[in-house]
């Protein structure tokens, strides 16, 4: 069942999302909320999971427009239906429905954006997303909230930080070449300019000695079973040739006999 295409525009605009997610769970809105999602028969309901990710849906939406004080136009221009959608996706996905499934629970979902929607911001928004682009779309979501979490949280965090992040994204540059998906790879390169600008605004006093890894370290520290791994990405990078990923600076090249 083919998905429409990732919109992956929202991570320009994360910090105004992830505080938007952050938020939703206010008393001051979600009793209010709740009631939107009551009655509705979902096909595919195990445990009541659909129904619960509608609510969210509301949560969220009521977090940008009544707490943020969202205009249309700041909505717009925060991504916030684009974020939304994403995290519908990530959520049916981790639940465990299939893209098939999801494909027919995406139209309910969107079609009940009008019960609490006048202004029509979220319609034709809820739309399936394929799930090896949500899984994409889910390191990267990690990725930028670890920064926001290792800022908030501060130097206690930052062993836990370290460990996410890395297997974030090494997870990220194995994706990256060997499902030959040059779109996210450039969404990954766009996260490496983001951490470098902040790391050294932002994080560097959250990080042991002051001073935040490279992500051209973290690419080393794979274990020794994703070599494999790596040495095929640093062969996507090299026949693509379009990006500068700075973890491969220090991979060796390879061999003519490594090349199969």
């Amino acid at each position: 069942m083919s998905g429409r295409e990732p919109d992956y525009s929202f991570f320009e605009k994360f910090e105004s999302c992830y505080k938007i997610e952050c938020d939703k769970e206010k008393t001051s809105y979600t009793i209010y909320d709740a009631h939107y999602c009551d009655g509705t028969n979902f096909q595919y309901n195990n445990g009541n999971q659909v129904a619960d990710i509608c609510k969210n849906i509301v949560k969220l939406y009521s977090s940008a427009i009544l707490e943020q004080r969202y205009d249309k136009n700041t909505f717009n221009q925060n991504k916030v239906s684009e974020f939304i959608n994403f995290w519908v996706n990530n959520r049916l996905t981790h639940a465990g429905f299939n893209d098939e499934t999801k494909a027919l629970i995406c139209p309910k979902l969107n079609s009940i954006t009008r019960n609490f929607d006048p202004r029509e911001l979220l319609k034709n928004k809820i739309y399936h997303i394929k799930e090896k682009d949500v899984r994409g779309m889910n390191i990267l979501y990690e990725l930028y909230k670890n920064i926001y979490e290792l800022e908030k949280k501060g130097k206690g965090h930052f062993q836990e930080f370290f460990k996410t992040f890395k297997d974030n994204y090494n997870n990220g540059l194995i994706k990256c070449f060997n499902e030959d998906n040059v779109n996210f790879c450039h969404e990954l390169n766009k996260y490496i300019k983001f951490y470098e600008k902040n790391k050294k605004k932002k994080l560097s006093e959250k990080c042991d000695n002051n001073e935040c890894p490279s992500l051209a370290v973290l690419a080393l520290l794979s274990s020794a079973s994703k070599k494999e791994d790596l040495n095929i990405a640093k062969m996507g990078s090299n026949l693509i040739g379009v990006l500068h990923i700075p973890s491969f600076n220090e991979v060796s090249t390879l061999r003519t006999h490594d090349v199969y």
